[in-house]
């Protein structure tokens, strides 16, 4: 995929200034996705889902096993993991597909 078709569609849904936007526009630019990126994507904190308004409900680190700050919504948990192994493997373009579903969903729960 050419390197405008991933930033243009991060673009055209108003995410390519976003923190994860940006890496993603950076990984397919260079490439591949840095180790600190795959970390960070790991991490229910840092990842994708991580960076959504906190007013998304959440787990609390004690609530039935469920990692602490892991999104309560099955799909928001979902899509995170599978933006997760998107960047272990590489695959920006991947990536953005899931992060815009992640932002869309997202979008979708806060306006409900």
């Amino acid at each position: 995929m050419r390197k405008a078709d991933v930033k243009g569609k991060l673009e055209a849904a108003g995410l390519a200034r976003k923190k994860w936007g940006r890496m993603i526009i950076k990984a397919h630019e260079r490439g591949h996705f840095l180790d600190d990126d795959s970390d960070l994507s790991g991490e229910w904190d840092t990842c994708a889902c991580g960076m959504l308004p906190s007013k998304l409900p959440r787990w609390a680190e004690s609530d039935w096993g469920h990692d602490e700050g892991q999104p309560i919504d099955r799909k928001l948990t979902e899509w995170g993991c599978q933006f997760h192994e998107a960047v272990c493997d590489d695959n920006p373009n991947k990536a953005a597909d899931i992060y815009i579903k992640i932002n869309q969903r997202a979008a979708r729960l806060l306006a409900a």
